[in-house]
């Protein structure tokens, strides 16, 4: 084969690495609570004798102030780390051991797995920030575990439609998948979630619904009778290896659906 068709998917990965690096610097910043805006109240200023009352009064108000966004921080990860950490195991190990359900694709599903996931979670970022998230008065996108949660429920959908054009697909056709399906996919949660209001705990539709019928479309799409329908019986089965580490997707995805259900719920119904 060619050198260079072997070493096109890397090219383009680094390249796309690149502006998705240019673009975070310009566009992204840590949303307020992660940003180290208030000094330590161990080098308090009321403790020294030669500061005005002013200063100390200011001193104070400043230590209260660092207080009180350490209890939001505090209260922000309590909220969603444990969420965020589950969704996370499930998108790289759940649907990366589930993937090996084919005899032929087992390293090599993983891989794609995890390449696909990493790409998708940035680009989400990216795209859930300018289309929903998006702060016009300082052209920012800011991120907290929260969006880093939406950005996995994005990859997500990307993988439920991995599944279905999985050893039909190349990787270059994958990573042009997952950048045209997760810009839909935010236009989608604009629909679903800030025009109808609708409740989508579990995001049945945006994410499940959505990635199965446009995993479908680009099987549809990319479908040719006379090479796929003679390597049916080749590499369409499974062995007992394949199914017995699919199994451990599966069960890695039955164990952290709760998280996946209640990570961006409200109040009681996160509970």
């Amino acid at each position: 084969m060619d050198p260079w068709k072997r070493g096109k998917l890397g090219v383009l990965v680094i390249v796309f690495e690149i502006i998705f690096l240019i673009l975070f610097g310009v566009f992204v910043r840590y949303d307020d609570i992660a940003m180290p805006k208030f000094p330590s109240s161990s080098g308090d200023a009321t403790s020294h004798s030669n500061v005005s009352d002013e200063d100390s009064t200011a001193a104070a108000a400043a230590s209260d102030d660092h207080y009180g966004v350490a209890k939001s921080v505090q209260a922000h990860v309590t909220k969603y780390y444990a969420m965020f950490q589950d969704i996370h195991v499930m998108m790289f190990i759940g649907f990366g051991f589930l993937m090996t359900f084919l005899k032929r694709y087992g390293f090599s599903s993983v891989g794609l797995n995890f390449l696909i996931a990493a790409f998708t979670l940035q680009w989400a970022t990216l795209t859930g920030g300018w289309i929903r998230y998006f702060d016009s008065a300082t052209n920012i996108i800011h991120v907290d575990m929260k969006t880093l949660i939406n950005a996995d429920f994005a990859s997500a959908a990307v993988l439920i439609s991995f599944g279905a054009v999985l050893g039909k697909a190349s990787a270059i056709q994958l990573v042009v998948m997952a950048l045209i399906e997760v810009v839909l996919y935010q236009v989608l949660e604009l629909i679903v979630f800030d025009i109808f209001y609708a409740t989508d705990t579990g995001d049945s539709m945006v994410v499940h619904m959505y990635g199965a019928y446009f995993g479908l479309a680009v099987a549809t799409i990319i479908y040719r009778k006379d090479v796929h329908e003679a390597e049916v019986e080749e590499k369409e089965g499974s062995v007992y290896s394949s199914d017995l580490f699919a199994m451990i997707g599966t069960i890695f995805l039955w164990l952290f659906w709760p998280s996946f259900n209640a990570g961006t719920a409200v109040d009681e119904g996160q509970m």
